[in-house]
């Protein structure tokens, strides 16, 4: 349902859970609609404004503008190549200790066991 002018919002709010349906009121530029609670994120993703009928905001858009999704988009970049390089060097770290526990485990003499010698006197 598209919302056009100010006394229709009012008039929405006003009527919205008579019925007993949770539903939040999605604004974006000038266009205002309602919607059901399940499509809040949908329209979160989007980039609409979430209010509740008291007219407080429940959420904010994920991504507003383009220099918004690429400055989103760089900073996800350097978070991912940071964990890659924790991932390496953790890797490598496990690699070392368990090369080294194979090392101590080769170098540590063995006991000799005696051989069983059934039936001899």
């Amino acid at each position: 349902m598209l919302i056009t002018n100010q006394k229709a919002v009012l008039r929405a709010v006003r009527t919205a859970g008579k019925d007993g349906i949770m539903s939040y009121i999605a604004k974006r530029k000038n266009r205002v609609l309602r919607i059901a609670e399940e499509k809040k994120d949908e329209y979160i993703k989007m980039g609409y404004t979430i209010t509740n009928d008291k007219g407080e905001k429940v959420a904010d858009p994920a991504i507003t503008t383009l220099e918004g999704a690429n400055a989103e988009i760089e900073r996800l970049r350097k978070e991912n190549a940071e964990l890659a390089a924790k991932l390496a060097k953790s890797n490598s770290e496990a690699k070392q200790e368990e090369a080294e526990k194979t090392e101590e485990a080769d170098s540590t003499p063995r006991r000799k066991t005696p051989k069983a010698t059934a039936g001899k006197e």
